[in-house]
């Protein structure tokens, strides 16, 4: 059964990296029915892990980000019942991208907060770069929000801005020095990421 599965993974992935989306949807689906009907819940995650990435790159541009939940949340379910601890950690992050798909930058922040120990010690090397990755993006998008607020000021904030910008930095309100501390903290974050990436080149 390992065989059998892990063969039809990379013919899912193949098709994926071709192009062919729908054969590759079909190819983990009968693959998913196929460990189901067996009870090889171990291998059942993975499957289930490994559509929920391809329903996420699918949706992306469409905004049905959701349909990707039943899948994550199943996945969750199983990996945690059977100790699959790397593949828990990587469908966390999957989850909370697709949080922050769904333009839900806060909740996968938490998220990824909640659960960063456990990424950090569990999941393999590629999983925790993408996490920090993830974990970055969700900064810029919450101090986006930052920014929307800051541009929506009075005229006469606007002003005192413009006159003495780093006198009104150092001295700003929390608003602004908390949109200041969040892009510097994503900063760092992408820095790791990127530091974590390289190790994997």
């Amino acid at each position: 059964p390992t065989m059998y599965v892990s063969s039809h993974m990379s013919f899912g992935q193949y098709f994926f990296m071709v192009g062919r989306v729908e054969e590759a949807y079909s190819t983990y689906f009968n693959l998913l029915n196929f460990c189901t009907k067996r009870r090889l819940h171990v291998h059942e995650a993975v499957v289930l892990l490994e559509i929920a990435r391809l329903v996420l790159n699918c949706v992306r541009k469409t905004g049905n980000s959701p349909y990707v939940l039943p899948f994550l949340m199943r996945c969750l379910s199983l990996s945690k019942k059977m100790s699959l601890s790397n593949v828990e950690a990587d469908a966390i992050v999957l989850l909370a991208a697709t949080h922050l798909q769904m333009g839900n930058a806060g909740r996968a922040r938490s998220l990824l907060l909640s659960k960063m120990t456990q990424i950090m010690g569990s999941g393999s090397p590629d999983v925790q770069a993408r996490a920090k990755l993830c974990y970055a993006k969700c900064l810029f998008g919450t101090a986006s929000i930052g920014l929307k607020h800051t541009s929506s000021l009075s005229s006469r904030s606007k002003d005192v801005l413009r006159k003495d910008r780093s006198n009104v930095l150092k001295n700003s309100s929390p608003r602004l020095s908390s949109f200041q501390n969040i892009a510097e903290e994503a900063l760092q974050c992408l820095w790791r990421s990127i530091r974590g990436f390289e190790a994997l080149q």
